[in-house]
């Protein structure tokens, strides 16, 4: 399922969300278009899905109970910030 999300789209969104703290999908997905290099295909449905793996692994968590709304999650031994 994940196989479309590499790894330059995901560091691109961990990078941004580290630098912002937390943003709109919209957003993400304007940022990652500009930082990702041209030589790797991206599309909005790529980025998604990168997002959601992103959600999964605890990388991230919605934003409140906005689920278009995205904050970087930083993660302190075990501990999450869920």
């Amino acid at each position: 399922y994940y196989s479309d999300c590499n790894d330059q789209i995901q560091a691109s969104i961990l990078r941004f969300l580290k630098k912002e703290r937390f943003a709109f999908e919209d957003k993400i997905i304007e940022v990652v278009y500009q930082l990702v290099p041209s030589h790797f295909p991206v599309t909005n449905e790529k980025i998604k899905k990168c997002l959601e793996k992103l959600l999964e692994l605890g990388y991230i968590i919605h934003q409140g109970t906005k689920t278009n709304s995205y904050r970087y999650c930083r993660k302190i031994g075990r501990a999450s910030c869920r």
